[in-house]
């Protein structure tokens, strides 16, 4: 989006922050559910909202942490990014600058196949 890398590391504890906050506070409000019905879990409610807003609290650290990476790729002086930044695209986006410039496609691309930049280079 910034055409900068954001911090790898911070992107892959956010994915587990998120899933983490995700299933706390899904799960716990689940069971939450089968209480109404069951009564085995009586006296569990008070402490399953508790954890479901432990999951909810996981879950905005989240997008804190999502905005902080954003941020992180946006300042000045990150790496800037390739436009495949990982060397195995196959499609036009990849042949893209990154942010790409207005009128990056002056004429209208023909594509004949799902891998066009592979029959470019055939």
């Amino acid at each position: 989006m910034t055409g900068g890398h954001s911090a790898d590391g911070l992107g892959k504890l956010n994915v587990l922050v998120l899933l983490g906050g995700g299933a706390l506070g899904g799960l716990s409000l689940c069971v939450v559910g089968f209480s109404h019905r069951f009564t085995g879990l009586d006296g569990a409610h008070d402490a399953l909202v508790v954890v479901s807003m432990i999951g909810c609290a996981l879950l905005a650290l989240g997008g804190a942490l999502a905005l902080l990476g954003l941020l992180s790729g946006a300042r000045k002086g990150a790496p800037e990014a390739a436009a495949d930044a990982w060397g195995t695209g196959q499609t036009l986006e990849w042949a893209c600058p990154s942010p790409p410039p207005t009128g990056n496609f002056g004429d209208l691309a023909i594509v004949r196949s799902p891998e066009p930049l592979l029959d470019e280079e055939a």
